[in-house]
C-alpha cells in the first residue's frame, strides 16, 4: 500500500542516516501537505508526515494521501519526488 511504501522509505532514510553518522533532520518542518485523510494514516502516520514535511513524498491533488490504496511501480515513482 502507499502507507507501507512510505514506511519503507522512512526506514531506509533512518538506516542510512545512522550508518553514515549524518544527521538527517526528520523534525517536522512546515507540513505543507494538509492531507484531509490523516485519520487513515494509522501506524504509518509518523513516516508519512515526516517524509511529506521534508519534501520527500507527496499526495494527490485532492489533498489526500490515501495510505491504504494499493501501490504500483508507476504510482511509487509519483509518490517519491
Amino acid at each position: 500500500t502507499r502507507g507501507e511504501a512510505a514506511q519503507i522509505l522512512f526506514n531506509i532514510f533512518k538506516f542510512y542516516a545512522g550508518e553514515s553518522n549524518k544527521n538527517i533532520n526528520f523534525a517536522y518542518g512546515d507540513f505543507k501537505y494538509n492531507f484531509v485523510d490523516t485519520s487513515e494514516f494509522g501506524n504509518f502516520a509518523e513516516a508519512i508526515k515526516q517524509l511529506a514535511s521534508n519534501g520527500i513524498i507527496n499526495g494527490y491533488e485532492n489533498n489526500k494521501f490515501e495510505p491504504n490504496k494499493n501501490i504500483t511501480f508507476l504510482s511509487f515513482i509519483f509518490i517519491y519526488k
